[in-house]
């Protein structure tokens, strides 16, 4: 009798296992077709979704796996980025409508999956277009759009992550142009499920000030950091080699300095926590922007660079691999439970693709560690002591006599003037629509207009809410580049301050009016 509980018992048990993991199979590492992922590097978990919407998650610790297909459902309004969809069709109540409308949203979203980035927060996964703006919800075996903006089109190679529990997009290219906005998505109880701009508290620092896209970053507490990347202007490409900072707690951002390493168009850069990996095709750097240092390592005999993806995003590293701790004081805080993963074109099977991973201690030779200045600033700085001390003499008197000349000169000519709806930059007429007299008005005859009352007023001028709030920007945008490259003057002709009774409203003010000035 005993050995008959005995066997029930363990029947039983294997009973509850099989039930507990009916859902979950042994991932073979393959994925077919056009697909977007995302790492959860808290919990270490892959999610991988399929152009024909299957989500498959899987545990990179057991290499467990499950999969579900998803349909599109529809609370609010689907996306307009197919004709098909006429606003008669969408508000139409007929069921047979709606599914057909429902189906062909779910097919137009199988083709462009590339163009939406997946992203994890608070126990959800959010489909984000990276054009900016769409954003869609899965929820259990759902998507569902939860936003109520429009894709604007300007933030594709931008950097989408989490700060303080709501999205924030930073950078991107769009209208053949590079942006350094930083917009971030209010949703919950009572809020406006929309992009709003977060507004610096200081000027972009050169470089940044020309917008970024395809950049790699760094989130630590408040700090934001960004590595890489390149801007376009003038139809030129412009590599970055700085590393910037942006600080939440004051809104602030600083140009830490132009990285000691000459970067090229092969890099292939990526994060984990506080490390920067750059691999390039001889060996690896890797910068730390807590302790602020670079370490250069050669690549393993058992590894090369040709191992990587080809497509840089298809390459990422983790921080929760159970690894092997290291004495080193250089080495430990590189390679403890630190993992490279690769995504690479299937050699056998078309269309397919085949997830890697690695141990870092198994990427680059330990041994070979050498650790360089970060900054090409600390590397010239003793070499070139007496020389800076010249050349920031002659800037000093430099400015000094700018400053003298530009006294002068405002002295007898003021910076603008608007008189009968017409604006001059120091004698030069600036081209102006209705719109921004409009908005010139209100700033000179009002001590304090909101970002929201210029809205209003264009609104009431005919446009759509959406358009306005673009076209204010727009206006506002080339005002101020105008201003800047006729008068050099370093004080933007309109400047926007966040409000000291409310941080979401901003505030305009232009510059003080005064002839005789």
């Amino acid at each position: 009798m005993r050995i008959v509980n005995l066997l029930l018992a363990l029947l039983i048990v294997i009973f509850n296992n099989l039930s507990l993991f009916s859902n979950q199979e042994n991932f073979n590492g393959e994925v077919n077709g056009n697909f977007i992922y995302h790492h959860d590097n808290h919990n270490n978990l892959l999610y991988i979704l399929s152009h024909e919407l299957k989500l498959t998650k899987i545990n990179l610790e057991n290499n467990l796996s499950e999969t579900s297909q998803l349909k599109v459902t529809n609370n609010k309004r689907l996306f307009d980025f197919n004709s098909n969809f006429g606003d008669e069709k969408i508000n139409n109540n007929n069921n047979n409508n709606n599914n057909n409308i429902l189906l062909l949203f779910e097919k137009t979203l199988n083709n462009i999956i590339n163009d939406f980035t997946l992203h994890h927060l608070n126990e959800k996964l959010l489909l984000i277009h990276n054009g900016g703006g769409v954003v869609l919800e899965i929820n259990e075996k759902s998507i569902t759009r939860i936003d109520d903006s429009f894709a604007s089109m300007q933030k594709f190679g931008g950097d989408i992550f989490t700060h303080a529990g709501k999205i924030h997009h930073f950078g991107g290219y769009g209208f053949w142009r590079t942006n350094n906005t930083m917009i971030k998505f209010y949703n919950g109880d009572r809020q406006s499920n929309q992009w709003e701009e977060v507004i610096s508290n200081n000027d972009f620092p050169n470089g940044l000030n020309k917008g970024i896209s395809g950049f790699t970053s760094s989130k630590q507490d408040e700090n934001y950091y960004i590595y890489g990347g390149r801007s376009i202007y003038n139809l030129k490409d412009i590599y970055n080699s700085t590393l910037y900072k942006y600080n939440f707690s004051n809104d602030t951002w600083k140009n830490l300095g132009v990285v000691n390493y000459t970067r090229s168009p092969d890099d292939i850069i990526l994060n984990t926590k506080n490390l920067f990996y750059v691999f390039n095709r001889s060996s690896v750097y890797i910068i730390d922007v807590d302790k602020l240092i670079q370490t250069k390592y050669n690549y393993s005999n058992e590894f090369s660079y040709n191992k990587l993806s080809s497509e840089p995003s298809y390459n990422f590293t983790s921080h929760f691999h159970k690894g092997i701790k290291f004495d080193d004081v250089h080495v430990n805080y590189t390679c403890n439970k630190n993992k490279l993963y690769t995504i690479t074109q299937h050699n056998s099977k078309y269309g397919m693709h085949h997830i890697n991973s690695y141990d870092i201690k198994d990427v680059i030779d330990l041994d070979s560690a050498k650790v360089i200045s970060l900054f090409s600033a600390q590397r010239d700085r003793n070499n070139f002591f007496i020389p800076i001390i010249i050349i920031i003499a002659v800037i000093i008197t430099n400015l000094l006599y700018k400053g003298i000349a530009k006294e002068k000169k405002s002295i007898k000519e003021p910076l603008y003037d608007f008189e009968n709806n017409e604006l001059r930059f120091l004698n030069t007429k600036i081209e102006l629509d209705n719109n921004s007299i409009e908005i010139l008005k209100m700033l000179l005859i009002n001590e304090k207009t909101t970002s929201n009352d210029v809205v209003a007023k264009l609104v009431e001028n005919g446009l759509s809410y959406d358009y306005a709030s673009k076209v204010k920007n727009k206006i506002i945008e080339s005002l101020n580049e105008k201003f800047k490259f006729i008068t050099n003057s370093k004080t933007p002709f309109i400047s926007i301050n966040k409000s000291t009774e409310d941080k979401r409203i901003q505030i305009l003010k232009i510059l003080k009016y005064n002839k005789e000035n």
